[in-house]
This record gives C-alpha cells, sequence and structure tokens, in this order.
C-alpha cells in the first residue's frame, strides 16, 4: 500500500476543465454566448457543415437535441424538407472531452437521402423526437410517419429497432417522443395515434400501454379519453420533459399546453401567451429550475408547470440570428445548467449557443431564508469583521473566532480577513491567504461552536448538516505543494466539524469524533476522512477514508455516490470526464458544499480499552457549482465512528481552514486564495442556494467494505 500511495502522490493531477465547462462557468445568468465548437467532416453527404444539407438544413421542423450526462454527447438526428428537389437525413454527435461535432450513422428504417434512395423521394423530419436515457445515455429517435422507435445504444454505438412498433394502423407525420427518466420509459406523444408509454423489455422489445387519447376519439388504436383537443391533426406540435420537475410539457400549433406527470395523469395547463408552434418556437427544459423556457423570434417565456400551470415574461436578449422559428433545436445540458441551441445559418454555416438561465428563474430561497428556517442553528455571513469573533491567541476559548496555528499575530498572510471587494452575498466574505514559502498552518483558521450558548450537542441517532459556499484562486488548485522531505504533500482541508465545546471545556480541530472535507492527495476534487486518533476493536485507525470497495470490484470509489463511470482510484490520474466521474473543484466561482452526519448507536468498541463507538453511522456529501442544483458525492455507511471514552465524543464544532498537512515552508509557489461565506449549520437538510429544499434520503441499509489498509493520510 506504501508503494501505490507513492505512486498516486508522484502522479501529476491532470486538467478537467472542457470548453464546455469553461463556457457555461462564464455565462452571467440571463447572458448568451456563442460557443465555438470543432467540426469533423466531411459528411457522408458531402457537407462540411454540422447543421447543413446540400439543400436546406436538418434541424428543419424540429425542436429537441438530446444530453448523455454520461458520456457527454450531444446528439440529433434530422432532415430537410424539398420535395423532389432533395431530402437529406443526417445524425449529429457533439463530444464534450474533443469539443468536436461529428456524423454518426443515420437511423435504420428510412432511406437518408434522394441521392441514395433508389428513385424514391424520402420524406423525414426530426420533429420533438430526439432524446437521451441519462442512466445509460442510449439515445431515442423516430423518424416522420414511422411507427417504430429507433435506439442509438450508447456502448456498442449502434443503432436497434425496438420492437413491436406503435399498435396502430394510422399514418401520421408529428409528434414529439422524450424519455420520461420518472417512469423510466419513453412517452410517445402524436397528434392522431395518442399518448403512449414505452417501457423496455430484454433486448430490442418493449410494451406499449396507452395513457390517453389526444384528440381523435380514440380512432388510432389509443383508447383513453379524449384529453388533448388542442392536438388533435397538428402538425406542430412542440414540447420538452423536465428532469428535475418529472414533468413532460406538449403544446400545440396554437396556445394550448398538456401536462403529463409521473404517475401518467394528463391535464390541461394554462393558455400560453405566444405561439408555441414547433416551426415557430423552440421549446426546452430550463435545467436549473425544472421550468420551460420557450422562444418565439426573440420572445422569451417561462412556462412553470406546478399546479395549472403559468406563464411569465423572461428578460434576455435572444441572438437575432437564433432562427427560433425553424433553424434552432436545444438541448438542456443538465451537467453545467445551461441550454445549447445549435441552430442553422444557411447552408454552410451553424452557429452554437449557450443560454444560462436568468435568477429571475430560479425558484429558490437566498441566503437570508435558508436562515430563517426553523431548524437553521448558527448563520455566518461573513460581510463584516464582527464575523470573525474573537482575534488571535485570546481567541482559543472564545465560542467562536480565529487565530493561526504558529501562534503567529494575525496579518492578512495568517489569519483570515473579511474581503469586501468578493462575496457570493451580501457585502463580503472570509478570506485565506496561502502565501509562498508558508508551511501547513501558516493561513490560519476560523471556527464557530453551533450555538451561541452551548446549549446543542450532537451524540448517538441524530443528524445534521453543514453547507457553505466556497471560492478558489487557480493558484490554490493548480499548484501542487511539496511536502517536508520531498514528495507531494497531503492535500488541503477545506473544513472539520468535531467535539463542541462544553462549559468549562474548549475543544480543538484534531478531535476523535472528527468529520474531515478535504482535496486529499491534490487531486482536485473533494474527498473526506474520520478520526484523528486511532480505535481498536469496532473502531478504525486514524484518518479513516471514506473510500467504498463494494461500488466496483476491485477498485476503490472516493465519490461513491458519483454515477458510471463513477469516481476510482483505478482512473487516476485522469479522474474526470471521460475517462473518470470525479466531481472536480473549480476555480474563480461560487461553489456549494454540504455535508450530513448521522451518529449511529453508541456501542463499546470491544478493545478492551473503554472506548466507544457510533455503530451504523452514516455520512453524506454534496456539492454544487455555481448556479447549479447540487449532486451528492458521498455516500457512506454504515459504518463505525471512533468516539473515545464516555460519554463519547459529541459534534458542536465547525472549523473553516486551509490546513495543509507536512507543507513544505521552503517552497516557492504562487500566492493562492480561498474565499469562504454563507455558513450555515442546522438539525435538517439545508436548501442549495437558488432552489427549493430536496428531502433528505435516508441511510442505505446495505453494507459498504472499506479498506482497512487504505488510510492514505
Amino acid at each position: 500500500m506504501v508503494v501505490i500511495l507513492l505512486l498516486l502522490l508522484l502522479f501529476p493531477v491532470s486538467a478537467f476543465a472542457t470548453a464546455l465547462s469553461d463556457a457555461a462557468a462564464a455565462l452571467s445568468p440571463g447572458q448568451w454566448a456563442t460557443f465555438t465548437t470543432n467540426f469533423s467532416g466531411p459528411n457522408g453527404d458531402g457537407t462540411n457543415d454540422i447543421l447543413g444539407a446540400p439543400i436546406g438544413y436538418i434541424t428543419e421542423f424540429a425542436n429537441n437535441a438530446g444530453w448523455d450526462p454520461i458520456n457527454h454527447k450531444v446528439q440529433f438526428c434530422g432532415s430537410s424538407h424539398h420535395g423532389a428537389s432533395g431530402i437529406y437525413g443526417r445524425c449529429m454527435e457533439y463530444t464534450e472531452s474533443t469539443n468536436t461535432w461529428q456524423e454518426i450513422a443515420w437511423a435504420p428504417g428510412q432511406c437518408q437521402n434522394t441521392a441514395t434512395c433508389g428513385g424514391t423521394t424520402p420524406f423525414n423530419h426530426a420533429y420533438g423526437t430526439n432524446s437521451n436515457n441519462p442512466k445509460n445515455g442510449n439515445h431515442y429517435f423516430m423518424h416522420y410517419g414511422d411507427s417504430n422507435v429507433r435506439r442509438f445504444n450508447a456502448g456498442s454505438r449502434t443503432w436497434d429497432t425496438l420492437t413491436p412498433s406503435i399498435p396502430s394502423t394510422a399514418s401520421t407525420c408529428c409528434r414529439v417522443a422524450q424519455w420520461f427518466a420518472a417512469m423510466n420509459a419513453l412517452i410517445v406523444f402524436d397528434m392522431d395515434w395518442g399518448i403512449w408509454k414505452v417501457t423496455e423489455g430484454a433486448g430490442t422489445s418493449v410494451t406499449w400501454t396507452c395513457i390517453g387519447n389526444s384528440g381523435s376519439a380514440g380512432g388510432a388504436g389509443c383508447s383513453g379519453p379524449n384529453l388533448t383537443p388542442g392536438t388533435s391533426n397538428d402538425t406542430q406540435i412542440n414540447g420538452a420533459y423536465s428532469m428535475k420537475k418529472k414533468v413532460m410539457v406538449v403544446c400545440g400549433s396554437g396556445t394550448s399546453c398538456y401536462r403529463i406527470n409521473a404517475q401518467g395523469q394528463v391535464a390541461a395547463l394554462a393558455t400560453a401567451p405566444i405561439s408555441t408552434s414547433m416551426q415557430i418556437a423552440v421549446f426546452a427544459e430550463e435545467p436549473v429550475s425544472g421550468n420551460f423556457i420557450v422562444i418565439n423570434g426573440t420572445t422569451t417565456y417561462m412556462l412553470n408547470p406546478d399546479g395549472g400551470g403559468s406563464w411569465s415574461s423572461v428578460s434576455t436578449t435572444v441572438p437575432s440570428d437564433l432562427h427560433a422559428d425553424d433553424g434552432a433545436v436545444a438541448a438542456a445540458i443538465s451537467t453545467y445548467g445551461v441550454i445549447m441551441y445549435p441552430t442553422s445559418q444557411g447552408v454552410g454555416s451553424t452557429k452554437i449557443y449557450l443560454y444560462k438561465p436568468a435568477a429571475s428563474t430560479l425558484a429558490g430561497q437566498d441566503f437570508t431564508l435558508r436562515c430563517a428556517t426553523a431548524d437553521v442553528l448558527r448563520c455566518f455571513g461573513f460581510d463584516t469583521s464582527a464575523d470573525l469573533g474573537t482575534t488571535g491567541p485570546s481567541a482559543i476559548g472564545a465560542n467562536f473566532g480565529m487565530f493561526n496555528n504558529n501562534n503567529l499575530p494575525c496579518t492578512t498572510a495568517t489569519c483570515p480577513q473579511i474581503d469586501t471587494t468578493q462575496a457570493a452575498s451580501g457585502g463580503g466574505s472570509m478570506l485565506f491567504t496561502i502565501p509562498s514559502q508558508s508551511g501547513a498552518g501558516q493561513s490560519g483558521q476560523w471556527f464557530t461552536n453551533f450555538t451561541t450558548d452551548l446549549s446543542v450537542l450532537f451524540g448517538q441517532n441524530s443528524d445534521f448538516y453543514i453547507q457553505w459556499r466556497q471560492r478558489f484562486s487557480p493558484e490554490l488548485l493548480n499548484t501542487v505543494y511539496t511536502a517536508i522531505g520531498g514528495g507531494n504533500a497531503g492535500g488541503w482541508k477545506l473544513a472539520i466539524t468535531g467535539q463542541g465545546d462544553t462549559p468549562g471545556n474548549t475543544s480543538q480541530s484534531c478531535t476523535t469524533a472528527d468529520v474531515v472535507v478535504q482535496n486529499t492527495n491534490q487531486r482536485k476534487f473533494v474527498q473526506g476522512y474520520q478520526s484523528c486518533s486511532t480505535q481498536g476493536g469496532l473502531g478504525h485507525i486514524a484518518y479513516w477514508p471514506f473510500e467504498d470497495s463494494n461500488l466496483v470490484a476491485g477498485d476503490i470509489a472516493f465519490q461513491n455516490a458519483m454515477p458510471a463511470p463513477y469516481c476510482l482510484y483505478s482512473q487516476g490520474p485522469n479522474y474526470f470526464p471521460p475517462n473518470g466521474n470525479c466531481f472536480p473543484l473549480y476555480s474563480n466561482e461560487w461553489m456549494t458544499i454540504q455535508i450530513h452526519v448521522h451518529p449511529g448507536t453508541l456501542v463499546n468498541d470491544g478493545s478492551g480499552a473503554g472506548t466507544y463507538v457510533y455503530q451504523n453511522s452514516h455520512v453524506d456529501y454534496w456539492i454544487a457549482r455555481e448556479g447549479q442544483p447540487s449532486q451528492k458525492i458521498i455516500n457512506f455507511g454504515p459504518f463505525s465512528i471512533n468516539a473515545d471514552v464516555l460519554p463519547g465524543e459529541q459534534w458542536g464544532k465547525v472549523w473553516l481552514l486551509p490546513y495543509h498537512t507536512n507543507k513544505d515552508p521552503t517552497q516557492v509557489h504562487p500566492t493562492a486564495y480561498t474565499w469562504y461565506d454563507e455558513l450555515v449549520i442546522s438539525r435538517t437538510q439545508i436548501s442549495d442556494p437558488g432552489f427549493p429544499s430536496a428531502p433528505v434520503t435516508p441511510p442505505p441499509t446495505t453494507s459498504v467494505r472499506v479498506s482497512r489498509s487504505r488510510a492514505t493520510y
């Protein structure tokens, strides 16, 4: 294990940013930007353009492109529309890791273009039938007038035809078909065939279940009630699915709109204030709030599908050449909280736009509202020096304050300061400076007890949550810090929570019950560990990492809640997409971090030393980029937390600090910075900034195996 650790320390940490992630992060709320991509051509029809065809463009009569969040790709199939003069179909794919578009195989079942159809004239359009399954990345598409669903498999990168076809003999052209993740099925909303749920079985088999009739009095094979008369015989229906709100919305060419919920119930929504026709407007999920953005020309509205639905005008300057009337399609990039709009500028020219939703469209709570919640114990906004508390050596024993680990006088280089030029909210934030040739704790540390009167401590079978915003300078993330004696240092901390003060007793930042948030081994992503001391029996060694050996056989998951391809030891040093899926730390933006600690039942650890553990404990870590919902990254337990002797250490204190164990004080490196803001301590889960509360996820009942020999701190 020592050899493995040394190899990890010697490997350089790879860069993780992409052109797409950087462009999304650079956007301010409500802002549009042109996004420059590469193109690998020519296409099979001889064109050297992403969306252009020999005649026309493949986004004609189309609305949606699909986003594959597993493999980080945008996928779209479509066709131009010029009758006997030429109809050209093509499937295109954007790959984030290379920032490149390329043509992929054409979906089977219909001739691709005039030149290859043996004298017949094909006719094809995409309408609203491009969609991806976020669990596996598979892409779904339906041809014009075709009764079969075609599936592009993300793994084999080949097309399937799903069977049987829709149970109807009618012939129709126009539909919206979107993967409904909450049902784990494709929902096909057709103007004549009805509303169908398509559930996958083994291989290419599917089951079609009628949800309701779309306006043709049940004669097209779906015998449900006439739920949506506004779409009957409508060749311009439009719509999208909301991953966040778990609903699909479909609108007709006029102003009639309908919602399908996760129970398969269809209901009418408020009339649209603008035409939602597919050939006039482009319709997309707004991936931050889960509402829908509808652009008609340069007019933008947001549809909130809750209740009876409500429409509100969005103040944003839509690019004049977006061509929402027929040239653009929309892909909601849930990973980065933006919408991508590929749009044709005519034959031979394509533009890609990115749009970040305006802050006014976010359904959520600001810092003041989060702090006003009944279960919140304490908040700090770091707007003035009063939030720093007692300063210097006299801070030891105070309820909250700051001091330098090396007993140095507090200056801008040895203790945190209020920075009024940088804030997640309010008038300032708490700034730590990491100067050149500084040691492990030379930047200082800030602490607070959970309450002003020391009245609250968390012991067995309890729950508490801590949330804060943090910003990192590029120098902090990009500098490889060396260790005393050679090699690389073990990584800087972000926060510690542990034993709280009690009357007459002051706790320090290295306690038996500590739960720590750390950039372990400078990997540039958050990890965690528990305890500053070793216990035998049911206990564990000091610095016990929250690493999961049960997720993937023969491997270690550093962030075990991240989806495939996971965040694994074996992926190093390339831990980030497309090779791995660790959630990175980003510079120059306010990230949100939240931890949940559930101490289990206090029991004797059986070591004979009189020490105890909290058995069946659980911890969760979440992290979010600025303006985006949080992602759970660590879901660890049940396991035993070291608790020392009776009555067992109890949590009641949090430390914010960039402490870097064994950092070489002689190393010359750029001055680095990190900022903290919006600290919230609560008995219950805390809302993300700008988002409504999420239900608390109960600890899982399955065990997580951890390796005792993998303590790498």
